[in-house]
């Protein structure tokens, strides 16, 4: 049987442009191991999907992704990696009061509450192709996220990433 590997970008990168570094990597790994089965999965345009389903706009999206010196993007998936959808609420509104209008401000704590089933989905779809081996992109704002995702699929009975 060949070894099956998932490699997956997570939100908050890119929606322009695929991730290099993933197709880079999954080319080397065919080089390697000629025969491993290796699917790339773009958690990220699936979550411009998710926030769309929940109400949110592109110009919304667009700002929750660029402004991630905030520390917000973290802050939304901590809320998965924590296993509470209400982790910090106050706290992080606080931080935030003056720094992002406060409309954003509503609207990260939608996502906050939501991302927990983002990534309970993110990780089905993983678990789906039982890996023996899964790799999560994990830049700038993206660590609360991969983190969570990573545990939900380790719990979830896959092979753990």
């Amino acid at each position: 049987m060949a070894m099956r590997i998932v490699l997956v970008d997570m939100p908050w990168s890119s929606i322009d442009t695929p991730s290099l570094a993933l197709g880079i990597l999954k080319r080397r790994i065919h080089d390697t191991f000629p025969g491993a089965e290796v699917e790339v999965l773009h958690a990220n345009l699936d979550y411009v999907d998710f926030a769309a389903e929940a109400g949110v706009t592109f110009e919304e999206f667009d700002f929750l992704v660029n402004s991630y010196f905030s520390g917000h993007n973290e802050w939304v998936f901590s809320a998965a990696l924590n296993g509470h959808p209400l982790w910090k609420v106050a706290e992080f509104a606080e931080f935030l009061a003056g720094r992002v209008p406060e409309p954003m401000l509503a609207r990260a704590r939608e996502m906050h509450e939501l991302a927990p089933l983002f990534v309970e989905r993110t990780a089905a779809k993983i678990a789906a192709h039982e890996p023996d081996v899964v790799g999560f992109t994990s830049t700038f704002a993206q660590n609360a996220a991969a983190l969570a995702a990573a545990r939900a699929v380790r719990s979830s009975g896959a092979s753990p990433p």
